[in-house]
């Protein structure tokens, strides 16, 4: 099968949530089907992660292009979308003169590749698969809803202007997604939470998790990060709100509490474009902010648990479970393991406030013998729950449910 993705801009390394996706799905459907890139800018990543990025390219796709003449629109663009009632990103309200050339160069590409179906991977895409709507099947990959994103975090905006603004946003983002996920064939997200937003959509709405490379997070093959401390992590983007909120609300509202009972232990901040706000918390000697590693695996390794404190955000928790794979204890909120089935609490101590989350992480931190335990269960739990094979075959029954033919195996 010929299939063309769509997305916002080139991908980029090391992963974020959704680039896993696109490296451990689309990657593996590649194998036996030609899988093509269709970005809306061609937004270069830095000298390294671009060599790195051309050669799993180079085995992944069958074909990639860059619609460039799509910029960053001017300030009058975006009052345009906001007095249209739509988001920031809606291309009939910022380039109302260049969306029938966008819709030619779509038509020329599907012909040109014999594209049989269309993926676009996020809200700012979305139009894009619509604009090709009733002409070829198009599926929206976008994994995490922005309505469900933003209404969590209108509940800790600190004062009326923010909630205000949020409160804005989210009635423009929800008039848009639900209307792309009219349009569209079928729409994946990743977690029950997101999808439940979108009840009578007679079907079309699709709950496929993420899954975890278990053999690529493995601590039997891992060096652990070498620390003269004993130290608690945490993961993920750090140009991301919701991961600079958690990093950020542990730092100052939970670490100098568990300092007072652990005086020696150290709080580790792992991942890319760390944002002012979470550089500032690197002030404090007991807090390492590492910025962007190769490879985040030694630091899950070496570290006595994960903390994942989220406040805000939806979908799936990549973290958690990659954590759990690493046969690492993780102590969490309850929003942070929403995305996730059954959780396993033999294995992740789930805590609402700092006062809970403080007694819960002091239970684990102080016995050996329990991290080990719930170590082991946790690895036990996404081997058993989340393969990436259980993922791919779901991809390819929806992909031949709507091509009306049988898609490789």
């Amino acid at each position: 099968m010929n299939i063309l993705l769509i997305d916002s801009a080139p991908p980029s390394f090391p992963f974020s949530g959704k680039t896993v996706r696109l490296k451990n799905i689309y990657g593996r459907l590649a194998k036996d089907n030609k899988i093509y890139l269709l970005t809306a800018s061609s937004r270069s990543p830095d000298e390294d992660a671009a060599k790195e990025i051309e050669k799993w390219a180079r085995k992944t796709f069958s074909g990639i292009k860059a619609l460039n003449e799509l910029s960053c629109p001017a300030l009058l663009d975006r009052l345009k979308t906001a007095v249209r009632f739509k988001p920031w990103f809606d291309l009939e309200s910022k380039f109302p003169k260049r969306v029938d050339g966008i819709k030619s160069a779509l038509r020329t590409i599907v012909a040109e590749w014999r594209i049989e179906l269309v993926i676009t991977l996020d809200n700012e895409v979305a139009q894009y698969g619509a604009f090709l709507s009733g002409v070829i099947p198009w599926i929206q990959d976008i994994g995490d809803s922005m309505i469900l994103q933003t209404k969590r975090q209108m509940r800790l905006a600190g004062n009326w202007e923010k909630r205000f603004k949020l409160a804005w946003r989210l009635m423009r983002e929800t008039r848009f997604e639900k209307d792309m996920a009219d349009k569209a064939n079928a729409t994946i997200f990743v977690a029950r939470d997101d999808a439940g937003l979108y009840e009578g959509q007679n079907g079309k709405i699709r709950v496929i998790p993420n899954g975890v490379d278990t053999d690529y997070f493995n601590p039997a093959i891992v060096e652990p990060f070498k620390v003269s401390q004993p130290y608690v992590v945490f993961t993920g983007h750090m140009s991301f709100r919701p991961n600079q909120d958690a990093a950020a609300y542990f730092a100052k509202s939970i670490f100098p509490l568990l300092k007072v009972k652990m005086p020696e232990i150290k709080f580790v901040i792992a991942g890319a474009d760390p944002a002012e706000e979470v550089l500032e918390l690197g002030e404090d000697p007991n807090i390492l902010v590492t910025g962007k590693v190769s490879d985040i695996r030694p630091y899950l390794a070496g570290a006595l648990a994960f903390v994942c404190p989220m406040r805000m955000g939806s979908g799936i928790k990549n973290k958690i479970l990659e954590a759990l794979a690493m046969e690492l204890p993780v102590i969490a909120t309850p929003l942070a393991v929403k995305g996730i089935d059954h959780v396993p609490s033999d294995a992740v101590a789930i805590a609402s406030g700092k006062d809970e989350f403080m007694s819960e992480l002091t239970r684990v931190l102080e016995n050996r013998l329990l991290r080990k335990g719930m170590g082991v269960l946790g690895r036990k739990f996404v081997l058993e729950n989340y393969s990436w094979g259980k993922t791919i075959s779901q991809y390819e029954n929806l992909f031949a449910s709507l091509a009306g033919r049988s898609v490789s195996a």
